[in-house]
């Protein structure tokens, strides 16, 4: 099968379809929209749990800021880290992993734009 060259998307995209069901399954309303296939980005913090230092990759080309939530949703700090990989010990204002108490906690990956790229959930073991 050949498909003509005008019939083709001049770049990739994803279309997705959202449908609203009722209580007993029926369809209420559908919708579809079709968004634009960005670049794949990966990012990796590990380990988790972790102690005293956290480290990433990131294949990125600008730079990403991590932001640090408590489990009960308090932001504690945030660190901007560039492409390739690293570890830190430390966020902004000299917060220390290493004091941060034994628990749950959430990472936030956003572009500088506020774009958002990843949620970890991260483990802090004693």
């Amino acid at each position: 099968m050949t498909v003509a060259p005008e019939l083709l998307p001049l770049q990739p995209s994803w279309t997705f379809l959202v449908v609203a069901l009722g209580l007993q399954g029926q369809e209420l309303a559908s919708a579809t929209a079709s968004l634009p296939a960005e670049a794949t980005f990966s990012l990796r913090l590990f380990p988790s749990p972790f102690t005293e230092s956290l480290s990433y990759t990131w294949n990125g080309e600008e730079p990403v800021v991590l932001h640090l939530f408590s489990a009960a949703g308090q932001k504690l700090g945030q660190l901007q880290v560039s492409g390739g990989a690293g570890r830190f010990q430390t966020l902004e204002h000299g917060i220390a992993l290493a004091s941060l108490p034994r628990g749950a906690y959430l990472v936030r990956a956003t572009l500088p734009s506020g774009q958002l790229i990843a949620t970890f959930p991260l483990i802090k073991a004693e």
